[in-house]
């Protein structure tokens, strides 16, 4: 019997795959053939200051307060039969009546959906929703022109070093590339 067999049920399947270089699909058949349960590491008991902050905090903002797992404050949670309360909206948040006015309108698609939020005081969703039932055109923003001296970097400088100089992905200046490769 190999030794990686040993270990099945004592440590993860990938943990096996990795130590013994077998396949973690082959480690989980055989775990699954025999019926040996997968291995879960131990669960730390919940914070002590955990449960009078159930009904107040969201799970979210609870693991990152205690440094807790979520999935296990939610474990937590419906054990005690305590509901999650609804967030309440961020800071961010205006009623949008107030928003849409004839200048803001005119920001819509000159920049991006982020951008036109942040500058309203509101999400992105609302923007584009906006931008959407008005029919205008999402923000693109001006690629630079492909020049001689660009283009006659090319295979000589690397794509990422093009693109880092020009402010554009690497994926913009290797389409270019090939493009003009065709030609």
């Amino acid at each position: 019997m190999c030794d990686w067999k040993k270990q099945v049920g004592k440590v993860s399947d990938r943990e096996i795959a990795r130590q013994f270089g077998v396949g973690a699909t082959t480690v989980r058949r055989y775990r699954k053939s025999l019926g040996i349960a997968a291995w879960s590491p131990p669960v730390e008991p919940p914070p002590a200051e955990l449960e009078p902050l159930l009904g107040i905090h969201t799970d979210h903002k609870l693991s990152r307060l205690l440094n807790y797992p979520k999935k296990h404050i939610k474990q937590v949670r419906e054990s005690k039969r305590i509901r999650e309360p609804v967030r309440e909206r961020g800071g961010n948040y205006r009623e949008l009546a107030v928003v849409w006015t004839e200048e803001t309108l005119a920001l819509l698609g000159t920049m991006p959906d982020t951008d036109v939020a942040a500058v309203l005081g509101t999400t992105q969703f609302p923007v584009r929703k906006k931008r959407y039932a008005l029919g205008i055109p999402a923000y693109k923003a001006p690629m630079p022109e492909i020049t001689p001296e660009i283009e006659a970097l090319f295979g000589k400088v690397s794509d990422a070093k093009i693109a880092k100089s020009l402010g554009v992905s690497a994926n913009f200046i290797r389409k270019k590339r090939l493009k003009r490769q065709r030609c």
